[in-house]
């Protein structure tokens, strides 16, 4: 026995080792960025076998690997190694496994991975760990089959070895880390490595042959960007990796610090198109050193693109051998610590100052609302914190620097529509992806041609069928993200984007099978133009805070990808209806709630506040111009909260909204569920349309169960003790969920308590539990909750339940009726209708039934046939059943159709050319238009209207017993043409009245300094020079408008200063902050408090005190000043007294 184990033993040895001799991995290339390509075009990856016998050796079943710990995860069908030959494998991921072989699996060289070949039976005949190389090298055996492995700057795959270097010169090492420092600092870098010299710059270029000498210590005085190479004196020892490390001098900042550089980043970063070779550091808001990687840059915007600050994209590249993603957590909401691709915006088209009223750079209009640096990253970050039901690019804000420049405040983004994105988050890698993009034109990102054919046969089914239908929106339900499509009209509604759909627009899903999110869903992008900023590329009615929250179901179908159609058509399913309706409430009432908003944009903007002086003096503008801005933003905000919850009931037949406050009983015992929240902290306001049902359900926590619900002014469905209900609102109501700890006596129900013989009836129990029923007789079960009970005299059943919320008996009688002779009824729901209307007959219960006459009836056997009579019509049944038996009669009455001339109204029967107004029509069947000209449809109710000449529109109807035709005009108004005041000069604190004629309505910004903002004549008192944009109109439209603008300056030439004894910091927005008025060359105001102690100086006249000192607010009291003041003429004039606080 022992001897023929030593034989299995020997021979298992002799085997391998006569295995590993034939094959071996002979060369690879990680870097192989433009050296080979494959048979489809691309530059991938790739490893060289080599047969080191005299005679072929078939791979058959052979397995590749890049992880050690799984050799069998690639398995080759069909390949044969010649005698002395090599096989190349390309490590693109593809998976293909015979002919020209590309393994299931990439790889990664600075993680490192690693590269295993097995053998049919899966034992490693040969394996390596990869060692990373310079950009276009490989690494292979010294020679083929060696022992020895070496660095090739030629790579030869499929020939032999040539030309081999030993290991790279070891990267030079500096004596102080990257970071920032108080002071200069002396770098020393040094070399482990006999015989080489080091070669650096300071600006961030790449270090070469010729560069710099290094042979004494650098002093680094500014921020610099050192980078260092070791060359080595030993032929075939090839250059070293180059060490590359920022140094920041005196610089301090509370974001987090961005250093990219190379030779052509500033080139890009200029405006010239390329994609240059940078190097990237990361620092967290304290300075400390995170992560750092190499690649490429490029181009990051487009209309921003032509802003001095432009953003960029960058991607890692594994191949250039430095490190194949910034790994670390960089944004603090997201676990996520890879990320190969990453976004660096100068918040693109709400930079400031660039895109903002009065810069010769701005693309949107002198009306739209300055930026503020944060617009697109706020909405991002509102979804994000609301979950809303689509992806946005994560925020985390940053200073750049550019080759050791400063370039001013940035936004790090993630990228989200990237396959490196949807794989850690969604388990979708990119070739398992679809997904499409609008930008102008609408192309496929991934998944080809085919992602597009499924999106359109999915749009076609949804718009070109009835999704009221409950199997047409389930299928449809089952393909798209319904609520993701909710949730992106509703955000960019509220937040009236006017640059989406036909641009900006993402839309995807995973396909295979193990993708978290298979169905279509939306992706943010690019929210810039929200809140009144920016140009109105979609066209929508109105980026006012007033704006309708159905404005986008009247856009159309801008992009031609449906996306509106598609909701239109959803919104006739009564299930989303409600969903889509409630789930705006929803947010309105959460995410969206005013204060929330508002709390979410301080808290961004308490993050770049301390960072705006610097970019302003980088870029210009003024800090005190982008706080306006911000304070513009805000005012926005909060009147859109308010203004937008007043506007449904112009837009859907609901009522209200009706304020609601919902708590639980006793507090802390459960949570409750209102339609898509779930509310957790009690007492919860909100307020929600009626005429529409609202959701509730109620989850006991543990020790708890549910007890009932309380209503003061409703009545719920189905009633107050199930857990789930639905009410519509119909006036205000506080409602408590109540929930008891311990048991509680169950309750007995059944369906229907009385019947007849041969019927049966569903028996059901209120608490959950183990339950037994008695007695037997006539139960489809003795165990379950709900037994169905066929009884055939009358019963009293009884239920024992054991259960955590409720345990004892309960019972219930089920009455069973004799067969009666009573003849049956019938209730006609429409008793009188028109031709070719229908009305549904309802028969009373029985068993079988026979209708007659047959014509005009759905069915004749079945008890609630639908009539649709051409003429009067009497209809009789005849039934049998237990209970019932006999005939019953009812009329069916026609009315011959009438003519009566229908009703034409709009909104605006006077518009502007440009403009828009939607026609209505009293209530019928089928419309049809005319003139169709400038018309968005000829026969649907309610035409939108775009005429460019008064036009006489006419509208016959047919249909609801009623014919006839109407006629309206749209009357096109000539536009205002503006006249106003000539530009004005006054002395500081003096007024002038301005005036504007010519519009029935006016609005003037910006407010700054103004009596009235929408009146024709407003007293101006700027503190500065100011010109003011005033947009007159004679109606709705854009088209119906003129501007003007004045311009208001403060002269020198003034007779007098005004200092004033008192004001009142009472947050009235009158007299809250102390100013000295005049005009004053030079100025210096000292305030004291009663005790001498300085509280407050300036030398900036619109610097004003507030009242506070050290941020907390002073007492009203008396307080001292004293002023040197210098005028233009050089009088110098020293004053001292009192001012008086008053709060």
């Amino acid at each position: 026995m022992k001897k023929s184990l030593l034989i299995v033993f020997l021979l298992t040895v002799i085997i391998n080792l006569g295995i590993k001799g034939q094959v071996v991995i002979n060369e690879y290339s990680c870097a192989n960025v433009s050296s080979f390509t494959d048979n489809y075009g691309g530059y991938e990856d790739w490893v060289e076998l080599y047969n080191t016998t005299a005679s072929p050796v078939s791979l058959n079943g052979w397995y590749m690997s890049d992880k050690k710990t799984n050799p069998t995860k690639w398995k080759i069908t069909t390949a044969t190694i010649p005698a002395n030959g090599f096989l190349r494998v390309w490590a693109s991921g593809r998976n293909i496994s015979t002919g020209t072989l590309h393994a299931g699996f990439k790889l990664t060289q600075c993680k490192p991975e690693a590269i295993v070949l097995a053998n049919t039976t899966g034992v490693i005949i040969d394996s390596l760990t990869l060692k990373p190389n310079l950009e276009g090298h490989s690494r292979g055996r010294t020679t083929n089959g060696a022992n020895t492995w070496s660095v090739f700057m030629n790579p030869t795959p499929n020939a032999s070895n040539a030309s081999p270097y030993t290991e790279y010169a070891t990267r030079p090492i500096m004596s102080i880390a990257a970071g920032f420092y108080a002071i200069a600092q002396s770098l020393t870098i040094t070399s482990p490595d006999p015989g080489v010299t080091i070669r650096y710059t300071i600006d961030g270029s790449t270090p070469t042959a010729a560069s710099t000498l290094y042979t004494m210590p650098i002093n680094i005085s500014t921020t610099k960007v050192v980078r260092a190479k070791a060359f080595s004196s030993i032929p075939n020892v090839p250059a070293s990796f180059i060490e590359s490390n920022t140094f920041f001098i005196n610089a301090s900042h509370t974001t987090e610090v961005v250093s990219i550089y190379g030779d052509q980043i500033l080139p890009l970063l200029n405006g010239t198109q390329s994609s240059p070779y940078t190097g990237i550091e990361y620092f967290d808001n304290t300075g400390t050193f995170k992560t750092e990687s190499y690649g490429n840059a490029n181009k990051h915007g487009n209309d921003s693109w032509s802003y001095p600050q432009r953003g960029i994209d960058f991607v890692s590249h594994d191949e250039y051998g430095y490190n194949y993603a910034l790994v670390d957590q960089i944004f603090n909401s997201k676990t996520r610590t890879e990320f190969q691709h990453i976004i660096f915006k100068a918040a693109a088209n709400d930079n400031y100052p660039f895109e903002t009223p009065g810069s010769t750079y701005a693309w949107g209009p002198n009306t739209q609302l300055g930026a503020v640096h944060l617009r697109d990253s706020y909405v991002m970050t509102l979804s994000q914190k609301a979950n809303l039901h689509m992806d946005a690019r994560t925020w985390a804000p940053c200073i750049l620097y550019v080759n050791g420049q400063y370039w001013g405040v940035y936004d790090t983004r993630e990228k989200v529509d990237d396959g490196d994105y949807t794989d850690y988050y969604y388990n979708t890698p990119a070739d398992s992806l679809q997904m499409l993009k609008t930008w102008g034109g609408t192309w496929s990102e991934y998944g080809g041609a085919q992602a597009q054919t499924d999106w359109n046969a999915l749009s076609a089914f949804i718009t070109g069928n009835n999704m009221a239908i409950p199997a047409n929106y389930n299928y449809v339900d089952s393909l798209y993200s319904v609520k993701s499509l909710a949730d992106y009209v509703i955000l960019n509604s509220f937040c009236v984007t006017s640059d989406w759909l036909n641009w900006n627009t993402i839309w995807w899903r995973g396909i295979n099978s193990n993708a978290n999110k298979k169905k279509w869903r939306y992706d943010l992008w690019d929210e810039d133009a929200t809140f009144n900023h920016y140009i109105n590329y979609t066209g929508i009615p109105s980026t006012n805070p007033n704006a309708d929250p159905c404005d986008p179901q009247t856009l159309g179908n801008p992009g031609g990808e449906g996306h509106v159609p598609i909701l239109n058509a959803l919104l006739m399913n009564p299930t989303f209806n409600q969903y889509y309706i409630m789930r705006y409430f929803d947010l309105l009432n959460g995410p969206l709630k005013c204060s929330r908003m508002i709390d979410i944009l301080d808290s961004m903007v308490n993050v770049i506040q301390p960072e705006m002086q610097g970019q302003v003096n980088k870029w210009g503008g003024s800090y005190s111009d982008w706080w306006a801005n911000v304070q513009t933003l805000k005012t926005f905000i909060q009147d859109r909260c308010n203004q937008v919850v007043q506007q449904f009931d112009d837009c859907y037949p609901v009522t209200g909204p009706f304020p609601i406050k919902v708590n639980v009983s006793p507090p802390g015992a459960g949570t409750v569920d209102l339609n898509s929240l779930n509310l957790t902290s009690f007492v919860w306001s909100g307020q929600y349309p009626g005429n529409l049902p609202i959701l509730m359900t109620a989850h006991p926590n543990t020790s708890y169960c549910f007890d009932y619900w309380e209503f003061q002014n409703h009545t719920p469905i189905p009633g107050i003790n199930d857990t789930s209900i639905s009410v519509s609102l119909h006036t205000s109501d506080s409602i408590v969920a109540h929930f008891s700890s311990g048991t509680s006596t169950p309750i007995a129900s059944a369906a229907m308590s009385s019947f007849c013989v041969g019927d049966s009836t569903t028996l059901s129990v209120n608490t959950g539990g183990t339950f037994i029923w008695s007695p037997a007789t006539g139960l489809s079960c003795t165990t379950c909750a709900n037994p169905v009970a066929s009884p055939i005299i009358t019963t009293t059943y009884t239920v024992s339940v054991t259960g955590t919320c409720s345990s004892g008996t309960a019972s219930v009688t089920i009455t069973v009726n004799q067969p009666s002779t009573l003849p049956p009824t019938i209730t006609v729901t429409n008793p009188t209708i028109c031709i070719g209307d229908s009305t549904v007959l309802q028969s009373s219960s029985a068993s079988t039934y026979l209708w007659s006459p047959a014509t005009g009836l759905s069915c004749t056997n079945c008890q609630n046939p639908i009539a649709t009579p051409t003429v009067t019509t009497t209809y009789t049944v005849s039934v049998t059943g237990s209970c019932s038996q006999g005939t019953a009669s009812a009329i069916v009455t026609i009315n011959e159709p009438s003519v009566s001339n229908p009703t034409i109204t709009t909104l605006f029967p006077t518009i502007c050319i440009g403009d828009s107004t939607q026609l209505e029509v009293t209530n019928s069947n089928t419309y049809l238009w005319s003139p169709a000209a400038s018309l968005s449809c000829t026969t649907c109710a309610n035409p939108v209207a775009t005429p460019n000449v008064t036009t006489v529109y006419s509208v016959s109807v047919t249909g609801n017993c009623t014919t006839g035709t109407a006629e309206f005009t749209i009357n096109i108004a000539p536009p205002p043409i503006l006249t106003n005041s000539e530009n004005q000069e006054i002395c500081i604190p003096n007024s002038v009245q301005l005036t504007a004629s010519g519009a029935s309505y006016y609005s003037w910004t910006p407010s700054t300094g103004l009596s009235c903002t929408n009146c024709p004549s407003p007293i101006a008192s700027p503190l500065e020079n100011t010109t003011y944009i005033i947009v007159g109109s004679n109606g709705p439209g854009a088209g119906c408008k003129d501007t003007a603008s004045l311009t208001v300056s403060i002269t020198n030439d003034c007779p007098e200063i005004y200092i004033p004894n008192g004001f009142s910091p009472n947050g009235d927005n009158n007299n809250d902050v102390y100013f000295i008025y005049g005009t004053i060359a030079k100025f210096e105001l000292v305030i004291y408090n009663r005790w001498g102690q300085e509280i407050f100086k300036t030398n900036d006249q619109t610097i004003g005190w507030d009242g506070t000192y050290k941020g907390e607010k002073l007492q009203s009291g008396v307080y001292a000043y004293k002023v040197s003041l210098t005028d233009y003429k050089g009088i110098v004039t020293l004053k001292t007294g009192n001012i008086t606080l008053m709060r």
